[in-house]
C-alpha cells in the first residue's frame, strides 16, 4: 500500500514538467507536419506547372475540339 502511495506521488510530482514539454514537442510536430505538407503542395503545383499535369486524359481543348467537330478524342496512357 505504502509503495502504491509513493508511485501515484512519484507520478503526480513529475507531471508538472513533463507534461509541457510533451505538450510542446507534440505541437512542433504537427507544425513540421503541415509545413511538409505545404512544401510537397507547392513542389507539386511547381512540377505540374514544368512538366504539365499527371493525368494525361482528356483536356479542355479536346473537349471543345469535339464539340466543335464532333470527333471524339482518344487518348491512350
Amino acid at each position: 500500500m505504502i509503495l502504491v502511495a509513493v508511485v501515484i506521488g512519484y507520478i503526480l510530482g513529475i507531471v508538472p514538467y513533463v507534461l509541457p514539454k510533451l505538450l510542446e514537442n507534440r505541437k512542433e510536430q504537427i507544425k513540421k507536419d503541415e509545413e511538409e505538407n505545404e512544401s510537397n503542395k507547392q513542389i507539386e503545383i511547381f512540377n505540374e506547372w514544368l512538366n504539365g499535369p499527371k493525368n494525361k486524359g482528356i483536356n479542355q481543348e479536346d473537349i471543345y475540339n469535339e464539340y466543335v467537330t464532333g470527333k471524339e478524342t482518344q487518348k491512350g496512357d
